[in-house]
């Protein structure tokens, strides 16, 4: 992951784990072999089908599906689905997913108002098709190695459909690239009103550009903050789905309102069109 940076004073406390859990952990049991500690790998298989998404990615060609749910570091669960073959070649999917506690540090409450709520956080998502080149009218997105598989947003409703059931506040996302937080702009919102007016701002400035330069543009310097003069650098933050009213609150409260329209005005950007074509045709010619 490359610019994977959450807000200092946000921090998520996973559940207190008994004894047996802890050796369940260790052990791959239970713990360990249960996708949030509820479906068994078989029990996955038949939510995708349901889901329609299997039957999705048997129309591009790809079938013969493994999973594998394996624990991670600090309790998280990593979620693989490959096609065929378990090795990166056939590696068509990778989730992390993490359940615990999202609040405010003693030391740093940033955010008046942010309640502590009970998330489940998207730690890593990575979908893509190996088998597929990129078409020839369209190049890969940052941090694309293949083409996607069209499949994010049932694998979202699948997840907040999760969260409803269990009575989750909130889905937390980190957007490593700017085009992923582009992509769930329209349910998720950043924690910090002055990130979420950043965003607002590169939309707003950059609205000229189709959204593959913009990301582009983003991920190799060329855009310059008008205020100081320097190159804007891209940093992900902590984004969040509200499902409950303490957290939909918390977004739409005055206090947030207004941080978020006075740093949205003060902010502006500016596209460095040359920079942008000369690297642009740099990078095609070390290819």
């Amino acid at each position: 992951m490359k610019k994977k940076h959450a807000f200092p004073s946000l921090t998520i406390e996973i559940p207190t784990l008994n004894e047996d859990d802890f050796v369940n952990q260790l052990t791959t049991h239970t713990g360990s072999t249960l996708l949030l500690g509820m479906f068994s790998v078989d029990e996955l298989k038949a939510v995708l089908e349901r889901a329609r998404i299997f039957p999705a990615l048997r129309e591009q060609g790809l079938d013969e599906f493994i999973i594998q749910i394996n624990p991670f570091e600090n309790f998280d669960q990593l979620l693989t689905i490959y096609s065929g073959k378990k090795d990166k070649e056939h590696l068509l999917a990778e989730v992390r997913l993490k359940e615990g506690k999202l609040s405010q540090t003693e030391k740093n409450r940033s955010f008046p108002g942010f309640p502590p709520s009970h998330i489940l956080s998207i730690e890593w998502m990575m979908m893509q098709n190996p088998f597929k080149p990129f078409p020839m009218d369209r190049k890969a997105l940052p941090g694309q190695e293949h083409p996607g598989l069209g499949q994010a947003r049932k694998v979202l409703k699948l997840i907040i459909t999760y969260c409803r059931l269990k009575s989750i506040d909130g889905v937390v996302n980190y957007p490593e690239y700017f085009h992923n937080a582009y992509l769930y702009r329209h349910v998720f919102k950043f924690i910090n009103p002055e990130k979420e007016a950043e965003f607002y701002a590169l939309l707003r400035d950059l609205s000229h550009l189709p959204l593959i330069d913009m990301s582009w543009a983003v991920d190799y310097g060329c855009i310059i903050d008008a205020r100081t003069g320097k190159t804007f650098d891209w940093f992900s933050d902590v984004q969040i789905f509200p499902l409950k009213k303490p957290l939909i609150r918390y977004f739409k409260s005055e206090e947030y309102t207004q941080q978020f329209e006075s740093s949205l005005a003060a902010h502006k950007y500016i596209f460095d069109e040359n920079k942008y074509i000369n690297l642009r045709e740099q990078k095609k010619s070390d290819k």
